[in-house]
């Protein structure tokens, strides 16, 4: 990800947008806008402001060169590039910043030699310049996701797929991503706040769009496991258990396949039965939301909150479970089994003469609204009639009749009034034309079916041997199981198939499946092929028909000679021929396939082998766009896919090779400047990707000045050096550098070597175009070297302290440097400077005189010279110090030049203060003497040292609690301090939104009315440290003051009068002490009621006063009633249970 920077978007817009820049508070018009928060977030941090009437404006349009400036400064982006766009004048404002963000490398104009500067940038423009800019690997699939992905350009998708992928920019509500729409304001700035806030594995996280992960199970077992989409139960798992542990489904769990689905401990958000007889056992802590059939099938267990019956289905749904609400919306017969327990149940208009059979099942409210018949025993607790004639065997507790019905018809479980099946199975032994039945088997060959319905299952069975079968015009709402029929059968003509085809033939011929357009356009599910194979074919080869999708189980061989949109092989197979168009080949195992066909894709574990041709879907093409500088190069790289395809061979072309050419490896020389693109084709298929080449024209950089390392040189006669010259700017285009000398008879210069010809001075001048830099060279004679150098004495012995000097003498007196070094080789014992020695301390040391190369040596030896100690002075002589903490004593002897100048340290005090070669440490508070004395004992000098108290401060505040609140209602805030040992933890509250919220000085808010109020925890001591938590009111809507009338009626239900001070009420129950306390609570929950009923039809005349009222009212209500309840303490109490009490 390239560099970010902090954007500081105010000037930027200011002068970009040519917006009148405010500063001020919250925008007035964002409250509840989707991008508010963010907004809000830069207005705080005073990176962006708005309108001077306080607006924002956040669905105003952007333009590309204003989001080009925004871009450049939230990036950091500095440096120019070379672009030229016809609409882009010399003068026009933004120029520079479109200039660097073509260097930049995220904009390029539109290929026609324009910017379209003023135009409103899209999002599918922005979504590619952000994709550009955080370097985002493409991702077409995940634009295809959304349901106007063929609006997205081509050379957009795969970069709106990997900002969407990567959380910046997501779609609408409805699913859509608008990618001409223009980008808005409030877009903007919510995408370059993730742009510059991006993380590589940063998730979709947009408040529009969540991203969803499907799955498709084809194993029988999955545990531990989350699915943020849908969870698919595959249907080639036939009649399998299945078995679903610790699972949690967010979209649907459709169930396609197995015979019995065990949930233990899953959470469902929805659940879709679509494999018929299927039965689900729900156990442990699983919960399933919502559960809606389009197959028959059974539940059972628990829990299920809402089941609904809404399509019209032949045959009996078994419910067996605890349903919290079941609703009959079709004329599908239901049957309740002995552990059914329904909470509520409702029979809709349009579930007319459905049969609900009973076996001991247990309903208790069951609503009625057509003609039903019930049958069976249970039990029904309160049954709601709103028609005539409704027949049942049960009689309810409780019967309520509305709109003028009359109560049920009440009969004999064994009475034959309610209807059989509706349609009958048929097998066939001869042809048949016409007619609806439930299922159909075919026993004998050479049989023709035309014009039939099925509202299950077609079975050709084994009888028919390697007969021919043919089905014309047939609608089947089921699946077709074929056992029987041979290489020439059987014939699908002009069918509609809801189910699968399952070519499950055992022995004999292997079976032909022929198909016309029509019934493999009709075909709902897949052909599955297991048994002994199958062969595939066009009943016309003419017209090849397609099918959706084919699945092989079986490692026996296998011909498909039709197109197949998708093809799934989960066994090993050596004997797959494939002479069609597969759009999709799923290999679970490694298969071999042969034949003249073609398969375009490939995906699975499994690897392919064989003839057939792996044909290629595309090409890619790395990088898309490429700038470059006359004679530069790049190389591109194509990827054909898929990456197995068979025929991986490319060309390569240019479209303008005066501006750029391309060889047969894809590099590209730059030409001249000016635009080309470059194009990849695929040998198969004529697939390609271009690459647009930008190139920019050449430009001469002059020479702004010339630098020599050396200004000033000195060289002996015949001596040489070379000077070196600097030429600037570094990318000056001729760098060239010519020498010249002033006097060439003293000195000559040669690619900037200078040689000393004789004494005197010259000139030496370096040139770089017209800039020039000079050296003035000195020559001199040559020098008399050194012969010899002596020292007198070259022995002395000095008291410590004393001094002495030596002198050198220096021969030839004439010496071109005479110049004398002098050097100890102890100075620990002695020192030397210009010939004086000094005396340090006792031992020997040599002193060392050099003149050129030649040197002369004397040894020095220093004795011991004792000086007594005269006194004894301390600094400071006062000291106070934090517990805990030290300072440091000096303690100064006189003379300096003492013998003996050690020191001992003593305290008066040790547990108030220690010392140790002069540092203090503070132990405790208190007092004490530092004492030091010289090692003679003869002088002294002491420090008062006074310990106070350690300080420790308040170094952080976090404000905890909870941060909404409806008006009227108060909450406890804690202030949590650190560290846990502050010398004061107390604080001090504040709200800074009193006419919002008020808060105590025990941290209890009270709301006050809607809006935001932020609470402050102030440190009280000198830390000046705080916390603060930001508290949202809202306003009472019909919804809270509802749930507020239901926690008072459930607390009034559940609390009892007691007369004996508790002893009569169990400990599990609530009691007060009077009737009167129960009626102040109820009458204030009546006298909510008008208000609720208004707010609820949202009647205008009541306003938002008068609700808040009364929920503050009922609420001050409830906790009078709260504080008068007290529980039970009746002795020894049974603990009743029913079925409610355990639900």
């Amino acid at each position: 990800m390239k560099k970010k920077h902090a954007i500081t978007i105010t000037a930027v817009l200011a002068a970009s947008m040519a917006m009148s820049v405010t500063a001020f508070g919250a925008p007035t018009d964002i409250q509840g806008h989707w991008a508010q928060n963010t907004i809000n977030k830069w207005v705080d941090k005073g990176d962006i402001s708005g309108y001077p009437d306080g607006t924002f404006r956040p669905n105003n349009m952007i333009t590309r060169a204003e989001f080009v400036v925004l871009v450049n400064n939230a990036m950091g982006y500095t440096k120019s590039g070379y672009a030229y766009f016809s609409d882009v004048p010399s003068h026009y404002w933004g120029k520079n910043a479109i200039q660097t963000g073509v260097a930049a490398g995220y904009i390029s104009g539109d290929g026609n030699g324009i910017f379209r500067p003023n135009d409103p940038v899209t999002r599918q423009e922005a979504a590619a310049m952000i994709s550009r800019i955080l370097d985002l690997k493409q991702n077409e699939s995940r634009a295809y996701r959304y349901t106007d992905s063929y609006a997205i350009s081509n050379w957009a998708k795969g970069m709106v797929g990997a900002v969407s992928d990567a959380g910046i920019m997501a779609g609408y509500p409805d699913g859509s991503f608008g990618p001409d729409k223009v980008l808005t304001r409030a877009e903007a700035v919510l995408a370059l706040d993730k742009t510059v806030n991006y993380q590589p594995g940063d998730q979709e996280e947009d408040k529009e769009e969540t991203k969803k992960e499907d799955m498709l199970l084809t194993q029988s077992k999955l545990e531990d496991t989350t699915i943020t989409g849908d969870l698919t139960i595959s249907d080639r798992l036939g009649t399998k258990t299945i078995t679903l542990e610790d699972v949690t489904v967010k979209g649907k769990l459709i169930v396609d396949g197995g015979g019995e689905i065990i949930l233990k401990d899953c959470d469902i958000k929805e659940m879709v039965m679509d494999q018929k007889d299927t039965a689900v056992k729900a156990s442990g802590k699983t919960t399933v939301e919502k559960t809606t059939f389009k197959k028959i099938g059974k539940l059972t267990g628990g829990d299920y909150t809402d089941v609904i019956v809404d399509k019209e289905l032949s045959g009996y749904i078994t419910i067996d479970a605890k349903v919290r609400n079941l609703t009959l919306d079709a004329e599908t017969d239901l049957k309740l089994g002995s552990d059914a327990r329904i909470k509520n149940m409702e029979i809709t208009k349009n579930a007319d003469k459905a049969t609900i059979d009973f076996s001991k099942g247990k309903v208790e409210d069951m609503t009625v609204k057509d003609k039903i018949t019930i049958k069976g025993s249970g039990d029904i607790d309160t049954m709601t009639v709103y028609v005539s004639d409704v027949n049942t065997s049960i009689r309810p507790d409780t019967v309520k009749t509305k709109d003028g019905a009359s109560k049920p018809n009440y009969t004999d479980d064994d009475d034959d009034w309610y209807r059989p099946s509706r349609y009958k199975n048929i097998t066939v032994t001869e042809n048949r034309n016409g007619g609806t039945y439930r299922n159909a088997t075919v026993t004998k060959p050479g049989i023709q079916i035309e014009n039939m319905t099925l509202r299950e299952n077609l079975t050709i069975a084994k009888e028919v041997a390697d007969g021919t079968v043919t089905l014309k015009n047939m609608n089947i709402s089921g699946n077709v199981y074929v056992n029987g029929g041979g290489k020439d059968s059987v014939y699908f003509e002009n069918c509609s198939i809801s189910g699968n085809i399952y070519a499950q033939k055992t022995s004999g011929e292997q079976v032909a499946l022929k198909f016309d357009e029509n019934t493999a356009n009709r075909l709902g599910g897949s052909v599955i092929v297991n048994g002994n194979g199958a062969l595939l074919e066009n009943k016309d080869a003419s017209k090849p028909a397609k099918l959706q999708k084919v699945t092989v189980e079986t490692a026996n061989a296998v011909k498909v000679d039709t197109n197949v949109k998708e093809m799934q092989v989960t066994t090993a197979n050596e004997k797959l021929t494939v002479n069609g168009t597969v759009d999709k080949l799923q290999a679970d195992k490694d298969v071999t396939v042969n034949g003249n066909g073609r398969i375009n894709e490939k995906t699975g574990a499994g690897q392919i082998s064989g003839s057939v041709k792996i044909g290629v879907t595309g090409v890619k093409l790395e990088p898309t766009e490429i700038i470059l500088d006359v004679n530069g190069t790049r190389t591109l790289t194509a990827t054909v896919e898929p990456a197995n395809a068979t025929n991986q061979k490319v060309t390569w072309s240019s479209d303008n090779e005066s501006v750029a050419t391309v060889d047969n490896s894809g590099n590209v020389t730059a030409k001249a400047a000016g635009t080309a693109t470059i194009t990849v084709t695929t040998e198969d298929g004529a697939k390609t990707a271009t690459c647009k080449v930008t190139v920019n024209a050449p430009q001469t950089v002059p020479a702004t000045g010339v630098t020599l390392d050396e200004t000033e040189l000195t060289l002996e006669k015949d001596g040489s050096q070379t000077l070196t010259a600097t030429v600037a700017p570094t990318n000056a285009t001729n760098k060239d550098v010519t020498w010249s000398s002033s006097n060439p008879e003293v000195a000559t210069v040669e690619g900037g070597k200078v040689t000393a010809v004789s004494e005197g001075t010259a000139t030496i001048t370096a040139k770089a175009g017209e800039q020039t830099a000079t050296c003035t060279v000195t020559v001199t004679k040559a020098d008399v070297a050194v012969e010899s150098v002596t020292l007198n004495p070259t022995t002395l012995t000095l008291e410590k302290g004393g001094t002495g000097t030596l002198t050198a003498t220096v021969a030839p007196e004439n010496a071109t440097n005479n110049t004398v070094t002098w050097s100890s080789s102890n100075p620990e014992v002695a020192t030397v400077e210009g010939g004086k020695v000094t005396a340090v301390s006792e031992g020997t040391a040599t002193i060392t005189a050099k003149a050129g190369e030649q040197t002369a040596t004397c040894t020095v030896t220093v004795t011991k010279a004792d000086v007594a100690v005269e006194s004894v002075t301390l600094n400071p002589t006062t000291l106070t110090l934090e517990k805990g903490g030290t300072g440091t004593l000096t303690a100064t002897v006189a003379p300096e030049n003492a013998t003996n100048n050690t020191v001992t340290w003593s305290s008066s005090n040790p547990e108030f203060a220690t010392v140790a070669n002069g540092t203090v440490t503070a132990v405790s508070a208190g007092t004490a003497t530092i004492t030091v004395t010289t090692a003679d004992g003869n002088h002294k000098a002491t420090c008062a040292v006074t310990v106070t108290p350690k300080t420790v401060l308040v170094s952080s505040i976090q404000v905890q609690g909870t941060a909404s609140l409806y008006v009227g209602n108060t909450a406890k805030l804690t202030a949590k301090v650190e560290p846990s040992d502050a010398t004061n933890p107390n604080v001090t509250w504040d709200s800074l939104n009193k006419e919002i919220a008020t808060v105590d000085q025990e941290g209890n808010v009270t709301a006050l009315k809607a809006g935001a109020a932020t609470i402050t925890a102030t440190a009280k001591d000198s830390s000046g440290i705080s916390g603060r938590l930001e508290v949202t009111v809202q306003q009472v809507d019909a919804t809270a003051l509802k749930a507020k009338v239901a926690e008072a009626q459930k607390l009034w239900n559940e609390t009892v009068v007691s007369t004996q001070n508790g002893a009569d009420v169990p400990p599990m129950k609530n009691w007060v002490a009077t009737q009167g306390q129960k009626d102040t609570l109820k009458a204030a929950m009546d006298a909510v009621q008008p208000v609720l009923t208004k707010a609820s039809t949202l009647d205008t005349t009541v306003s938002q006063d008068e609700v808040n009222t009364a929920y503050i009212k009922l609420q001050m209500a409830l906790n009078a009633f709260k504080a008068a309840m007290k529980p039970g303490t009746m002795q020894n109490t049974p603990v009743p249970y029913s079925f409610w009490d355990l639900w």
